[in-house]
């Protein structure tokens, strides 16, 4: 049995794929990490923000709404 002749254009082809999945590969990794680290400090960022508010929006838009200005919409619907 006889080895393969090694051709030197396949195999940097093959070796182009092969680093181009890798980092691929690294990118997705990087991504979840990054999605590990940003879901538990944005939902601490919005449970301060409704703790700091009073728990809830009523506030900001109770104020938003005392403005006439602030709902054009008043007349389009009985319902607002």
């Amino acid at each position: 049995m006889s080895w393969p002749s090694l051709d030197r254009r396949k195999a940097a082809l093959v070796a182009k794929r092969d680093l181009r999945d890798a980092i691929s590969e690294l990118r997705l990794l990087a991504a979840m990490i990054a999605l590990t680290l940003a879901v538990p400090i944005g939902s601490a960022a919005g449970i301060r923000g409704l703790a700091y508010f009073g728990g809830g929006t009523a506030w900001p838009l109770k104020h938003l709404w005392a403005r006439e200005s602030a709902r054009p919409w008043k007349f389009c619907s009985p319902l607002l």
